[in-house]
């Protein structure tokens, strides 16, 4: 069950993104989070230059952020508030290269408990009909506040 509205998530992720240093000294796609339901949460991104390899494919740093990203915003979205988190594993397969353009990263939450938070992300672009771009999952250690 979630305990944030999409406004405070999104507010949240706004937050922890610009604290991160994650995009510090380069631009980076910001992903905005369009859908929140209890067993998906959806964000989409535009791809620019900076997010980019030579060829104009997404690289996979950028690929990675999302995965972090999706996967502390499903961490939280189960959490009390005032829960903090930190990536404890991540398994990515980069299935195919992405052209720049619109991304779209789906969030499943498959497990949550008081040690760990599974989440299983897949990276889509609506440029590439063949499939996702990647798809894995991603394990977070939930801090929960002092009761």
């Amino acid at each position: 069950m979630f305990t944030l509205s999409l406004e405070e998530l999104n507010e949240r992720h706004r937050a922890d993104h610009a604290a991160s240093g994650v995009t510090a000294g380069r631009r980076g796609a910001q992903l905005s989070i369009d859908r929140y339901e209890s067993d998906l949460i959806v964000a989409s991104a535009d791809i620019s230059d900076a997010d980019t390899r030579k060829g104009g494919t997404l690289a996979g740093g950028a690929i990675f952020s999302f995965f972090d990203a999706m996967g502390y915003a499903a961490t939280l979205a189960q959490s009390p508030k005032g829960t903090e988190a930190f990536t404890t594993d991540v398994s990515i397969h980069f299935l195919r290269p992405a052209p720049m353009g619109r991304i779209v990263v789906e969030a499943r939450p498959l497990r949550f408990g008081r040690r760990a938070s599974v989440v299983a992300v897949t990276v889509i672009s609506p440029n590439v009909p063949e499939g996702p771009i990647a798809s894995g999952h991603i394990t977070f250690a939930p801090v929960f506040p002092d009761s």
